[in-house]
């Protein structure tokens, strides 16, 4: 068992002495004050261990170039957009991105994904160590580093372009150091794919297979999938094939008595006569029919989770300042929990 209390003062930023004005908390130091916000609000092992490894992520990140068409949401690297024309590299715009984005990117804190694993626990997993899990949609890589330093071997897929060009240096991936909060064993891994899964032979054969856990935190919602309203183009996702082929996809991934668990936030929706949210239609974008044809048992259809959700909102401080999330009024959570049955 952790000793909470010692983690809990390992993860805490220091503070400056009386009088001296207080430092402003770096990115990782913010990661680590999520995490402690957490940890003595989970009676789940695998959760805690999960939080503590944060005082193990790699500080002082370097600022990256990187170069992206907001239109077409193309990324280059620099020596890619500098051997362009100079009218070939109009559309690009150049970033100079650090460790604000190496942690969070557009998506928030990595340790929202302590969420995600309280489901998994729920449902009988009891540690990571030594298990291959895939993240669909990872979107950054702050919680599939804490996954793999505590024995993972992490695969995360996703389309977009730039994470791929930030996520450049050598150390960002393959082996991870194993954390010490956990016992002596082998080192983790983390993967990157980046293009649809599973619509291109390439991307399935990059994922692989064999994998103990697939997870998919907001990213795999029926307004994204299917739409019930029209929509924005720009704020749908396509898969890139059908439900049947997509499910297939995910029950041959993994292994026997697998498990894939889809967890979605979302805000409410609006009235018809004001448009359609897609983000904001958060529940499993399939059928149960769909879903027991493709082979899977429903341990957890839909189940609603906005008061597990609100709850570690608060400690997160999402109903603060810059956030101001409206908790109780337009803050909602649902999840699926399916295992491979064969």
């Amino acid at each position: 068992m952790l000793n909470l209390a010692l983690i809990a003062l390992c993860l805490l930023p220091q503070s400056a002495e009386d009088g001296d004005p207080k430092p402003t908390a770096t990115p990782v130091e913010s990661v680590r004050a999520n995490a402690e916000a957490l940890l003595f609000a989970t009676e789940s092992e695998l959760v805690r261990l999960f939080l503590a490894a944060t005082k193990d992520l790699p500080e002082d990140i370097s600022t990256r170039v990187v170069y992206r068409d907001r239109a077409t949401r193309k990324a280059l690297l620099p020596e890619e957009a500098e051997a362009l024309s100079e009218e070939e590299r109009k559309p690009y715009a150049r970033h100079e991105l650090g460790e604000q984005f190496y942690y969070n990117t557009l998506y928030g804190t990595p340790v929202a994904y302590a969420r995600v694993l309280e489901l998994l626990a729920k449902h009988g997993v009891k540690s990571v160590d030594g298990k291959r899990l895939l993240d669909f949609g990872y979107g950054n890589i702050g919680h599939l580093r804490l996954l793999a330093s505590i024995g993972a071997h992490v695969v995360g897929v996703d389309i977009d372009e730039l994470l791929q060009v930030f996520y450049r240096e050598p150390s960002d991936t393959g082996v991870i150091a194993r954390s010490d909060v956990v016992p002596a064993g082998a080192d983790g891994s983390i993967k990157l794919v980046t293009g649809q899964f599973p619509a291109t032979p390439e991307v399935i054969a990059a994922v692989g297979g064999g994998f103990d856990l697939i997870t998919s935190k907001n990213v795999l919602k029926l307004g994204y999938i299917h739409p019930e309203r029209e929509a924005n183009p720009a704020t749908v996702i396509d898969l890139g094939v059908d439900d049947k082929t997509f499910l297939a996809a995910i029950h041959r991934a993994l292994v026997p008595e697998g498990l894939f668990a889809v967890y979605n936030i979302y805000p409410k929706q609006v009235a018809p006569e004001d448009g359609y949210l897609p983000w904001a239609t958060g529940d499993c974008p399939w059928t149960r029919e769909q879903i027991e044809s493709a082979g899977f048992e429903i341990l957890a259809f839909n189940v609603n989770d906005d008061r597990q959700t609100r709850e570690m909102a608060v400690r997160l401080g999402w109903d603060k300042e810059p956030f101001s999330m409206d908790l109780e009024g337009n803050t909602f959570a649902t999840y699926t929990v399916l295992r491979r049955a064969d």
